[in-house]
């Protein structure tokens, strides 16, 4: 990588370097789906350079930077993962159980803004229509919430609902087939 960035900066390319996968991916993070781009990376030796590939953001010169070996990683190499890991795992489970008694507060048809007198760090807010698709507008793709709406009691407070980004007290206000 280091030997083609002076290079690609004077020719206005764009260096970038994909996280480790495995031959499983469907597509290339960061790159998109390109069987022989992917077959490439699988059969070459590190520090081969590939012909150009086209993909969906232009085209694509590779090398293998580096070859991971299968199997179980070291505890120092997965460390800072593991730790970021559990602390936003712990950080969901404190945001639940602070809505428990934001919720307990609300009741079934209270108002939102009681959320802030309760916890003043929580956000309240109003999404855009969307589908039940996963991405809601102004929160993400989180498949928890748009879950809920899609089946919830319209007009009602949620019980606290854990997302993957975050924890929720969801009012379906409307809904449409």
């Amino acid at each position: 990588k280091e030997g083609f960035e002076n290079e690609a900066k004077l020719m206005k390319y764009t260096v970038l370097e994909t996280p480790a996968f495995n031959e499983e991916v469907q597509a290339i993070p960061g790159l998109g789906m390109n069987a022989a781009l992917k077959v490439f990376a699988f059969d070459d030796s590190e520090g081969s350079v590939s012909d150009i590939f086209k993909v969906n953001a232009g085209y694509v010169v590779a090398t293998v930077s580096n070859i991971v070996k299968p199997g179980i990683k070291k505890y120092e190499d997965v460390k800072a993962q593991v730790k970021n890991t559990v602390l936003a795992k712990k950080k969901l489970e404190k945001a639940a159980s602070m809505l428990v008694n934001v919720r307990s507060k609300m009741g079934d048809y209270g108002d939102a803004n009681i959320a802030k007198t309760v916890c003043p760090s929580a956000k309240v807010d109003t999404t855009a229509e969307f589908t039940n698709t996963g991405f809601v507008p102004g929160v993400g793709r989180e498949f928890a919430f748009s879950e809920y709406s899609s089946k919830g009691e319209v007009n009602k407070w949620s019980k606290p609902i854990k997302g993957s980004l975050g924890a929720y007290l969801i009012r379906v206000k409307s809904r449409t087939n």
